[in-house]
Parts: C-alpha cells; sequence; structure tokens
C-alpha cells in the first residue's frame, strides 16, 4: 500500500506520527511523508520519503516567538483564536496545493494527518483518497 502521511512542521504533531510511520514500512509498506525540513533526516533514518512543503508555511525546528512574531504578547482567548487560526487555518489552502501537487507523482491509497493537518482535510474532500486522522 502506497501511504502519504502529512502533519504541519511541530514536534508535537511529528513525534506521534513516527510510530505509525515506523510500524507501516517495518509491514512492507510504501510511506511517503510531507512535513518541514527539519524533519527530513528523521523520515529518511526510517525509510520514508520526505516531501516538502513547498507552498505552505515551513516553520519546523522554531520557536513559536520567531515562527510568528505577531503572535507574541496575546493571552487568553485572544492568543488562542489568533493561533488556531495562523497556525493552523491560514495555511489550509497551500496545504492542499501542496498535498495535491505530490498526489500527481504518487498515487497514494490512504493518507493519514495529524487532526489539525486541515489541509488533507480538504484534498480528501476533492479527491476520495481514504483518509485516517490521528489525534495526539
Amino acid at each position: 500500500m502506497r501511504v502519504l502521511i502529512v502533519n504541519v512542521p511541530g514536534s508535537g504533531h511529528f513525534n506521534p506520527m513516527l510510530t505509525v510511520a515506523r510500524e507501516l514500512i517495518s509491514r512492507g509498506h510504501e510511506v511517503r511523508w510531507y512535513t518541514g525540513e527539519y524533519y527530513r533526516n528523521a523520515i529518511e533514518t526510517i525509510g520514508a520519503r520526505f516531501e516538502p512543503m513547498v507552498k505552505a508555511y515551513d516553520f519546523g525546528g522554531m520557536n513559536k516567538d520567531d515562527a510568528f512574531p505577531h503572535l507574541v504578547g496575546l493571552t487568553g482567548l485572544q492568543a488562542f483564536i489568533e493561533s488556531w487560526k495562523t497556525v493552523f487555518l491560514d495555511d489550509a489552502p497551500k496545504e492542499v496545493d501542496d498535498i495535491l501537487n505530490i498526489l500527481e507523482n504518487y498515487a497514494a491509497d490512504v493518507i493519514i494527518a495529524d487532526e489539525t493537518t486541515f489541509g488533507a482535510h480538504y484534498v480528501y474532500e476533492k479527491t476520495g483518497i481514504p483518509f485516517a486522522v490521528i489525534a495526539s
């Protein structure tokens, strides 16, 4: 089976998927993984193929303040709303473009995403490729 794993480039989103990817590879599945450049080495070390973020914002390996300076100083509900909008929602259309571009050259049988990679949800709606979400 050909699997495409997708996740936003944060360690809390990447690390839980690593166990899943290792298990899929050990069972003989072909795995490609769309995320930030910061995780390329870990992905390739387990035998998966890295697929880079091209249009979507790759903030992998950066601290929150450097990656999203306009969020510095926000607190409470305003911080929550702006963080979700900035980190997860605003980039979803760019994730869709990136993922659809990958699928042009890689006929994935299934897409596995972390729950906040919203572009993957929309790709499912557009393509109908079976889709699973891992919530960490």
